[in-house]
């Protein structure tokens, strides 16, 4: 699929519409430059937000009729672009999400530890991804 896939800073209204976050921590996000934006054909799909200078991936989500079209996998690339070589990307995952944990494994990430119950109802698993 060829994607024209464009890459900016979202407003608020478009990351509240499919983010689980409060209106105030998107804010902040958005206030320090840690959100990337992913738009196929102008129509927003979906945003990567990450901290820095520690790169860990806090938060990754495309809208559902977007799914297993790639985007995920382009916003990654995007973050990656940002981060000099031989430094790495963190993240935690539900244990239970494996649709999660298929798509970081297929772009390098290696599962390196857990948190037990950090979430109400499952495991983190945290991963890493060295540049």
């Amino acid at each position: 699929m060829d994607l024209q896939l464009s890459f900016k800073k979202p407003s608020l209204l478009e990351l509240e519409g499919i983010s689980t976050w409060s209106e105030k921590n998107l804010q902040s996000a958005l206030d320090d430059q840690r959100v990337i934006g992913a738009y196929y054909n102008d129509l927003f799909v979906g945003y990567l937000i990450f901290s820095k200078p520690d790169w860990c991936i806090e938060d990754l989500v495309i809208s559902e009729s977007f799914r297993r079209k790639g985007f995920a996998k382009a916003l990654i690339a995007e973050l990656v672009k940002q981060i000099t070589s031989g430094e790495s990307i963190y993240l935690e995952v539900r244990s239970k999400n494996l649709a999660a944990l298929s798509l970081y494994q297929s772009e390098n990430f290696k599962r390196i530890g857990i948190r037990q119950a950090y979430y109400s109802d499952d495991d983190a698993i945290i991963m890493r991804r060295i540049v």
